[in-house]
């Protein structure tokens, strides 16, 4: 599965390099420019099975996987920013990816939808960043910017990566993949 996610990872990265192409004459330098774009990486933290009660689970096994896997997802794509709600389950998923890139995950309030879009726009351009969110917070941060309407997300599911190419703060691609 893994495998699926770096070939669609990589088609998707392509794809954006090509964003920034135009038509030119032979002695014309075309170079893509890339650093006009930003890219978001959106998941829902990790497996958690949480008991009756229970008000902030840390992940399941499974869970820790998969934010392992998260990161080896996201290895070749250095990342400026990774942020995490105040969750135990948010940062037990966000913090292997910072660490891999060396930087400290970044709090943010998780239903502070513009706050998030806010940050995001104020790294720099060129830059990609990671966003652990929750099942109901998801649709509200791809709402934020700009992307299609959808449900909060089923309660087993965490394994869905939600790509996002900005052009300034202007959404130029959304793409949904499975890790």
């Amino acid at each position: 599965m893994t495998r699926r996610v770096l070939i669609a990872a990589g088609v998707l990265l392509a794809g954006t390099l090509g964003l920034g192409f135009g038509v030119g004459t032979r002695d014309e330098a075309v170079t893509p420019p890339v650093k006009e774009y930003r890219t978001v990486f959106l998941v829902r933290h990790g497996d958690t099975a949480p008991q009756p009660g229970e008000q902030d689970p840390k992940l399941t096994e499974e869970g820790e996987i998969r934010a392992a896997r998260l990161a080896e997802v996201l290895r070749d794509e250095p990342l400026g920013s990774v942020f995490v709600t105040r969750t135990t389950r948010s940062m037990q998923t966000g913090t292997p990816t910072a660490e891999y890139n060396g930087i400290e995950p970044t709090v943010y309030p998780p239903t502070g939808y513009d706050e998030i879009k806010s940050m995001i726009n104020g790294q720099p351009s060129g830059t990609s960043c990671l966003v652990v969110a929750h099942s109901n917070t998801v649709p509200g941060i791809v709402r934020a910017f700009g992307g299609r309407e959808m449900a909060e997300l089923p309660e087993k599911e965490f394994d869905r990566l939600i790509v996002f190419v900005l052009r300034g703060e202007t959404l130029v691609r959304m793409v949904e993949l499975r890790y």
